[in-house]
């Protein structure tokens, strides 16, 4: 009967069955711990939840899960009516059982491919033996006579069949359907501030009309000539009057409906935090711990997408505090602690940010440790690693690679997992700090923002482009004096509030480079803030703080990691938004402020596009390759760079403004330095007439941009550097 029913029927019994299977295990966690007088409530609520999952299970013909759902209540029944204690044993087989059932659903509902019948399987054995047992001890007062078990008889009401009328003031939405909801709210959103930008160019054509008759009459002009113009200025009246009422209409219909659809998307964190007990209940079990777990926030409401991205993050940590935070038993006596170690979560809500804080009353890390590895991976020199403080050591604990576990297990020692934890944060616009203290414990602060696509942002410019960055790691703007910048150790830093911080060109982090260097007198600066790390950024100017919508990266964009989304402007601009954890880590790992050309033992191409989003796929496709890069929006600024720095390859458009690729390649034929570079001709058109111009005008080589993707554009560039070296 499965097959013949809809998949909408099967999703809505796998979320069911998901919660349900939740709700299960928080009930046992709590039998564990509740004393003799509070569990017979808990075992009913128990035992409700397993008869509840059989009827709707049978309701829709999956009777091998129903059948698997009345193999918990048989195991139950024993404990409900007193006869025996909640067994770990018995515990364990009912969340087994329940886990089994959900697994099976959602693998039937989502056409995943065949559901894990070994699972299945394992929790059909391990039930069926706990039922014999049960079956053998309540031998003896069973009644054959009674149509129910003693389960069903403690369960009141209709058997609830129909899953769907628990509650009729709940309704089941496909979370497709939600998010193509939020996706045209978004749009809407784009949409208000595109009409907040017109509204403001309409006054600005107001005001100058205004001053075209202001000075018409100055200069004498007979005012019955005016009269066009002055109906040209009613009428943009008019309109900007018009224009602002829509605008503010629009402001508050797509801030309700904004607020109204992300209070759907919201879920309680209860189902993630009763996940998280679970796996300290059973991790800690497997590697021989006593671990309570502590949790504060359980009914704190957040963005389920969300929680689905952190629920990764703070599974890693949890399982980092069981294996290396927690001591062994025998260790913790030692120390004097009690045998039972605590791990505490806390889920909280500050400002516009969720942040969770995970800490456990283990040994805190091992710095010596952390030295010691840091120092045989080549990460620190022997000096540095003697020298560096506590806290430069906890932020090489996020290092691609890095760990200090003794030893390979299941769950560690591999060297993955915190590097993901940050990057994670980072993708969400977040942040991970560390905190430590030898022999008391560890403590990790995550931060994220509660709305996932909107984020308030600072616009600057970089060279000839505009990129958005999120104002909450900006920490302040400003104009600063060329006298302030420091120089210690070819690293660059400018004071900030007592103290030296890592200072760069935005441009230079990001790849783009500039013919001069920019910094004059004074000049505009943008400090960063991520965690426990600060970076100041010259650029060349700062816009006012505006709201964006952020989409993800097309899939060419992603390895750059200095890349956050992208966004629209209300002028109907596009604009990359930048990644703050990325940009102040490469500041860090920079010295001074050093022309791009000094990077050696690498060739070093020019890639030129008044496209932003094709010099971004050229980039990244050429640094894949091994390739140092670095940008310019037109063919003028190409020729500025040319004169100042040294190239070994230009990667040119065919069609830009100001100035042509054909027009640049005769530029650079023409000059005695430059003449013999290699220089390739890019165009999205596919034609014999503009490769026989591009060689005509110089070009080492031609390639239509269709085929870069397939790995040429890389090839053609080494071609041309292998052919001008021989």
């Amino acid at each position: 009967m499965a097959e013949e029913v809809s998949l909408e029927l099967l999703a809505t019994f796998a979320d069911e069955s998901n919660e349900m299977a939740q709700e299960a295990a928080r009930l046992v966690l709590q039998l564990e711990r509740a004393a003799p007088a509070q569990a017979k409530p808990l075992l009913e609520h128990l035992a409700r939840t397993a008869h509840n999952l059989k009827g709707a299970a049978a309701a829709i013909g999956l009777d091998e899960l129903s059948t698997l759902a009345h193999l918990v209540e048989t195991v139950l029944e024993p404990t409900l009516k007193g006869a025996a204690p909640l067994r770990r044993e018995v515990a364990d087989g009912i969340l087994s059982g329940l886990d089994a059932i959900a697994s099976h659903a959602r693998s039937i509902a989502s056409s995943s491919g065949d559901p894990d019948s070994k699972t299945l399987a394992l929790a059909f054995q391990c039930l069926e033996a706990l039922a014999t047992a049960a079956e053998g001890d309540d031998r003896q007062s069973a009644s054959k006579e009674t149509p129910e078990t003693p389960v069903q008889a403690a369960i009141p009401g209709p058997s609830p069949a129909r899953p769907r009328e628990r509650n009729l003031a709940t309704v089941r939405v496909l979370t497709s359907r939600l998010e193509a909801v939020m996706a045209g709210s978004e749009e809407l959103y784009s949409l208000r501030s595109r009409l907040s930008c017109r509204t403001g160019e309409a006054k600005e054509l107001q005001t100058q009309l205004d001053s075209w008759i202001r000075a018409a009459k100055f200069a004498g002009i007979e005012p019955s000539l005016l009269s066009g113009v002055r109906e040209a200025k009613q009428l943009a009246s008019a309109l900007f009057h018009s224009l602002r009422t829509d605008t503010e209409t629009a402001e508050a219909t797509s801030k309700d409906l904004g607020e109204n659809i992300s209070s759907l998307r919201t879920v309680p964190a209860s189902g993630l935090l009763d996940a998280l007990e679970r796996l300290v209940r059973d991790h800690a079990r497997r590697v021989g711990k006593e671990i309570s777990f502590a949790i504060e926030g359980r009914h704190i409401e957040v963005d389920r997408f969300l929680l689905e991205e952190i629920k990764a993050p703070l599974t890693h940590l949890i399982r980092n505090a069981v294996d290396h935070g927690i001591e062994k038993l025998a260790v913790r006596r030692a120390a004097g602690k009690p045998a039972r170690g605590t791990i505490r979560m806390a889920l909280g809500i500050v400002g516009d940010l969720l942040r969770v804080t995970i800490e456990d009353d283990g040994s805190g890390v091992a710095f010596d440790e952390v030295r010691r590895r840091s120092v045989a991976t080549g990460l620190l020199t022997p000096r540095m690693a003697e020298i560096a403080p506590e806290q430069s050591l906890l932020d090489l604990l996020f290092t691609p690679g890095f760990s200090t576990a003794p030893e390979v297990t299941e769950t560690s020692g591999r060297g993955v997992g915190l590097d993901v934890v940050a990057e994670t944060l980072a993708r969400l616009r977040g942040s991970v700090r560390i905190e430590s203290q030898a022999g008391q414990g560890c403590r990790f602060t995550l931060e994220a923002p509660l709305a996932v696509a909107a984020t308030h942002a600072l616009v600057v410019r970089v060279g000839e482009e505009n990129f958005a960055v999120p104002t909450h790691a900006v920490r302040r703007v400003g104009l600063w004096n060329r006298e302030e910048v420091r120089v210690v150790r070819s690293q660059a830093y400018l004071p900030e509030d007592g103290q030296l911080i890592p200072f760069d060109r935005l441009s230079a982090v990001i790849g783009m480079a500039h013919p001069a260097d920019p910094l004059g007198a004074r000049f505009p600066v943008v400090i960063l803030s991520v965690g426990s790390r600060c970076a100041a950024f010259v650029v060349q100017e700062y816009d006012d703080e505006t709201e964006l919508m952020v989409k993800p990266l097309a899939e060419e964009l992603k390895g750059m990691k200095y890349l956050q989304g992208v966004a629209v402007l209300g002028n109907g601009d596009a604009v990359l938004v930048l990644e703050p954890d990325h940009l102040v880590r490469a500041a860090e790992g920079r010295t001074g402020l050093p022309e791009p050309s000094a990077e050696r033992g690498r060739y070093t191409v020019l890639v030129v596009d008044d496209s932003v989003t094709t010099r971004m796929l050229h980039q990244s496709a050429l640094e894949a390759a091994g390739f140092f890069v670095h940008t310019a929006g037109d063919g003028e600024l190409a020729l500025r760079l040319l004169s100042s720095r040294v190239f070994d390859a230009v990667v040119a458009d065919v069609r830009m403004p100001k100035m042509s690729g054909f027009e640049l390649s005769r530029a650079i034929r023409t000059n005695p330095r430059l003449k013999h570079l290699p220089l390739l001709l890019c165009t999205s058109l596919e034609g014999e007439e503009e490769e026989r111009e591009a060689i005509a005008c110089g070009a080492t080589a031609f390639l239509a941009k269709s085929k870069w993707e397939r790995g040429l554009l890389a090839q053609t560039v080494k071609a041309m550097l292998a052919g001008a070296s021989a």
